[in-house]
């Protein structure tokens, strides 16, 4: 008599930030989120800006919409309408949705940021970029502080009826570090393209203690560092460093 086999899994489990869903276990919550575990390219990742600045060109065409606030459990989330993409080099990203995390998840030299913002790209290929820009306090973010006044309940979303461009999410100095990892989620996929922006943009402290009492903490540890002493890959193009992570 044949043996039954296991019904395949549909949902995987719920994941975390704490208790025993947390970061250190997501690996082993599901297959589907393998490699969480195993991954040769995970991210986030403590940077050097000294070794792996990088001015390759970004263009950005956002446009100002009605968004939509998603609270997912895991973060606030806006999602974003289709039409605004990034220009990075040759590749064209359509922006789908910006999220926030606190403390940041990549760190410099070993030190966190308040927050993160990460922008979230596609392209048709299904390939992901992210820009991201670290948070500390100072100036209010007019655009944010319309988000913040529309966030809904845990699982829920919620139109908005007022309007945001991205780009407000980012500095105007574009210079960044670039690098080759994963989503800081489950699945943890690693077809991702990380562009970390040098500078960092500012909330104010009573709009980072609004998004703290929502989620005290919703970053996973840095799972590797780009190493000083580490070879870095110049590109032929002038003025262009890319520190391609691989094998680390």
């Amino acid at each position: 008599m044949d043996q039954k086999k296991p019904p395949a899994e549909t949902n995987p489990p719920n994941w975390d930030y704490k208790g025993i869903n947390n970061p250190e276990t997501w690996g082993d919550l599901s297959e589907k989120f393998a490699l969480c575990k195993t991954g040769q390219n995970q991210s986030p990742i403590d940077l050097d800006l000294a070794e792996t600045q990088t001015t390759r060109d970004i263009e950005l065409k956002y446009a100002t919409v009605v968004f939509e606030v998603e609270n997912n459990g895991h973060s606030i989330q806006v999602n974003y309408p289709k039409g605004s993409y990034a220009q990075i080099g040759e590749d064209i990203y359509d922006l789908l949705q910006f999220h926030f995390h606190t403390p940041s998840e990549h760190t410099v030299a070993g030190k966190a940021s308040t927050m993160e913002v990460h922008l979230v790209h596609a392209n048709e290929a299904g390939d992901i970029a992210i820009l991201s820009a670290m948070i500390e306090p100072g100036i209010e973010s007019y655009d944010v502080s319309k988000v913040w006044r529309n966030i809904p309940e845990v699982g829920a979303s919620k139109k908005s009826g007022l309007v945001v461009n991205a780009a407000n999410l980012l500095p105007k100095d574009l210079s960044h570090t670039r690098y080759s990892g994963s989503l800081t989620t489950p699945p943890c996929s690693e077809n991702v393209t990380w562009l970390v922006m040098n500078e960092p943009i500012t909330l104010s402290s009573e709009q980072i203690e609004t998004f703290q009492s929502l989620y005290p903490m919703n970053a996973r540890p840095t799972q590797r560092t780009i190493q000083t002493d580490e070879p870095l890959n110049v590109e032929e193009q002038p003025n262009i460093i890319e520190f391609l992570q691989n094998n680390l």
